[in-house]
């Protein structure tokens, strides 16, 4: 699911026995009125970002001996014209998905995707795919930390890896540092989601507590115990710099160390232009 300022826009599951059925949906955002849909055949939507008039879209699709393959489609959103598809290199015989929850997008309008394989222990890759849809590079994610769910991006257009390894990268891929969170704090199932302060920091919150990492990847500071959060969503930084939670059955606000959002790239939180989808 994105939002523009005119539009909800879903993204929905092929079919299965029913091929025709559109897989994404525009919505009034006024009248909740369904305006179009797009029939994008037998791809399975899995990720949905808009970014000013271009549509991301993360998909699947079958490929054979029910193995199933992703790629990267960017659309117009006022045409619905395919501008071109990004087709990563796989193995035979094997299923891919992908593993973050959003397509981010830098200010160079380059589109960031994590893929691997659906079985084994083989770590991820981050695919950064140019404005034109040819591959700028790709980044391997370190052997022994397999998994992450985020990409973040700064204003000088650096990009961090977030949950459960955090690292820090240049813009062309060379890693700055990392920070692995299951060594050094009491819980490392973190699955939600990162934002970045104006401060550089890297603030998330999880089940039990929260935490930001700071410039040079370490913990600036952590809070638990007290706060008792289940399931906590994105974390959000007032104007105030405090950090507001929501989850499950509760809304926290917690004094913060006076950051506000940076303004970035991804996500933009504050300024959304529509590429804060796909929590």
């Amino acid at each position: 699911m994105a939002v523009t300022s005119n539009y909800l826009v879903v993204g929905a599951y092929w079919g299965g026995d029913y091929p025709d059925i559109d897989n994404l949906h525009y919505f009034d955002l006024t009248s909740g009125a369904l305006t179009k849909s797009v029939n994008l055949g037998d791809e399975e939507v899995k990720q949905l970002s808009i970014v000013e008039n271009s549509v991301y879209l993360g998909t699947s699709s079958y490929a054979s001996k029910s193995y199933y393959t992703v790629k990267l489609i960017k659309m117009d959103l006022a045409s619905d014209d395919i501008l071109w598809t990004f087709n990563p290199e796989y193995e035979a015989d094997h299923t891919y998905i992908f593993e973050n929850r959003s397509i981010a997008v830098d200010e160079n309008g380059r589109a960031f995707c994590i893929i691997r394989k659906q079985h084994g222990v083989e770590p991820s890759n981050i695919y950064i795919i140019n404005d034109d849809g040819t591959l700028s590079t790709t980044v391997p994610i370190p052997e022994d930390n397999p998994e992450i769910f985020n990409i973040l991006i700064d204003k000088d257009n650096n990009f961090y890896s977030a949950i459960p390894t955090y690292a820090k990268y240049s813009p062309d891929g060379g890693r700055v540092w990392d920070f692995y969170t299951g060594t050094t704090v009491p819980n490392g199932n973190f699955r939600t989601g990162c934002l970045l302060g104006d401060n550089g920091y890297v603030y998330h919150a999880e089940d039990g507590g929260i935490l930001n990492v700071n410039t040079e990847g370490e913990i600036a500071w952590a809070k638990y115990n007290e706060t008792q959060f289940t399931k906590p969503g994105y974390p959000l930084l007032n104007n105030d710099g405090d950090m507001v939670v929501v989850g499950d059955l509760f809304v926290s606000c917690i004094k913060g160390d006076g950051a506000k959002i940076q303004d970035a790239p991804w996500p933009r939180v504050y300024q959304n232009n529509g590429n804060t989808s796909s929590r």
